[in-house]
C-alpha cells in the first residue's frame, strides 16, 4: 500500500513523518497512527507481523520524542501546517531585540 492510496491527509502526513527523519515504513505506520489505524490494522493492511509494527513505532516515537499517539499526531500535523515548524522554534529562545510596553 502506498501513501498515495490513503488520500490526501494520509499522503501529508507521511511526507511530514519523511521531513521529521523517519524511515519509508516508518512514516507509512506514523501517517496510518495519526489516522487512528490500530497496531493489528496496520499489521495486516502492511503484511507485516504486529511486532515489526511495533517496532518501527517505538523507532519512530524516539526519533520524534513522542510518547503516545497523541503527541504523534500533534507533531506531524504541526509539520503538516508549519514545515520546518520544530527548527524554527529555537529562535523562541532567543531574548527579544526590542522591548514593547
Amino acid at each position: 500500500m502506498s501513501m498515495q492510496d490513503r488520500g490526501p491527509r494520509g499522503k501529508q502526513l507521511y511526507q511530514a513523518a519523511r521531513r521529521l527523519g523517519a524511515s519509508r515504513q516508518e512514516a507509512r505506520i506514523a501517517a496510518l497512527l495519526a489516522e487512528n489505524w490500530s497496531r493489528t490494522q496496520i499489521a495486516q493492511r502492511l503484511g507485516i507481523v504486529i511486532g515489526t509494527v511495533n517496532t518501527y513505532a517505538f523507532r519512530l516515537y524516539q526519533k520524534l520524542n513522542v510518547t503516545s499517539v497523541g503527541d504523534l499526531t500533534r507533531v506531524l500535523m504541526n509539520e503538516c501546517y508549519n514545515p520546518g515548524g520544530m527548527q524554527q522554534m529555537a529562535f523562541m529562545d532567543d531574548p527579544p531585540t526590542q522591548t514593547v510596553f
